[in-house]
């Protein structure tokens, strides 16, 4: 009984979490993407780039795109598995929808550039901390490791290349290369918020002469 309590807290508070994440990348998109010319990577940036062509609710194409890749993640990944990050997805289809107002357009597209990168980096690196995704090109990462074992960093970098190279089919290329530079951000703001600020190296050492190191604790 206890078990089951302690279990349905976790459960609360990472769903608790994964909209906090979700709103703040919902406002971050809105507010500084799609208000100076900026797009992203995965399907977040297809949605901004469907926006940017025929003005559809990046809320809307959020949720079209990544139903598919949901049902196709489900089936090859397991329904459990792909729960939270239909939770993340349809929460980001939300807010991009109801922060769709929400525009905060700067003279300086670096700026700009910066503060999405941020917005972007933190709300996903929340809802990575606990254990979810947003959906979209996520699902297609672990699919492709799993069947065929392709490196995740690797498959991700190249999947958010090519969404990239079509933005520049749409905004021009300075607007693209500032995306880079969010995206850069995002990236490493993810990593230290899903890590956590304080995180330890450990150096293991080999040697026959034992007896003339000299331990620093």
């Amino acid at each position: 009984m206890e078990e089951a309590f302690v279990n349905h807290r976790l459960a609360i508070k990472r769903l608790a979490a994964i909209s906090i994440g979700a709103a703040i990348m919902g406002l971050g998109l809105n507010t500084f993407n799609l208000a100076n010319s900026l797009t992203e990577g995965g399907v977040a940036g297809l949605s901004l780039l469907a926006k940017l062509l025929f003005d559809v609710n990046p809320g809307l194409g959020v949720l079209l795109l990544n139903i598919p890749l949901l049902i196709w993640g489900g089936r090859v990944l397991g329904w459990r598995a792909v729960g939270y990050s239909a939770y993340g997805a349809c929460l980001l289809a939300f807010f991009l929808w109801a922060f769709g107002d929400m525009r905060l357009p700067l003279s300086d597209t670096l700026l700009a550039a910066i503060y999405a990168g941020l917005a972007y980096g933190i709300g996903a690196g929340i809802i990575f901390r606990f254990g979810g995704t947003t959906g979209g090109l996520d699902i297609v990462v672990k699919v492709a490791q799993r069947r065929f074992g392709w490196p995740v960093g690797v498959t991700m970098l190249w999947l958010d290349i090519s969404v990239l190279a079509l933005s520049a089919l749409v905004i021009d290329i300075s607007h693209v290369m500032y995306t880079l530079i969010a995206v850069f951000i995002g990236a490493r703001l993810l990593d230290l918020v899903e890590m956590g600020a304080y995180r330890a190296k450990a150096l293991m050492i080999v040697s026959q002469m034992e007896d003339q190191l000299i331990p620093l604790v």
